[in-house]
């Protein structure tokens, strides 16, 4: 999961800004804000994600641990364009 700073918050706390988890079901094509919504529903509300974007396939190393500094780097170059 990659996070970023909650800038509304004094303290140290962090939001989760995606979150990799599994594929949805073939054929299914749910929409950034359905699941938003639902992790609205089923979350409390600083666990939810703030935005979520969509990968073929997340970057891994050899040993098949995803690498969050990637994910962290692509976050940070996407909010800076």
């Amino acid at each position: 999961m990659a996070a970023e700073r909650d800038p509304a918050s004094d303290c140290r706390q962090q939001h989760p800004l995606r979150h990799p988890g599994l594929p949805p079901a073939p054929g299914a094509t749910p929409s950034e804000e359905d699941l938003i919504a639902w992790c609205k529903e089923m979350m409390a509300g600083h666990k939810y994600p703030r935005q979520v974007e969509f990968f073929a396939a997340l970057p891994t190393n050899a040993t098949g641990k995803i690498l969050k500094a990637d994910l962290r780097d692509a976050a940070a170059a996407s909010s800076s364009r």
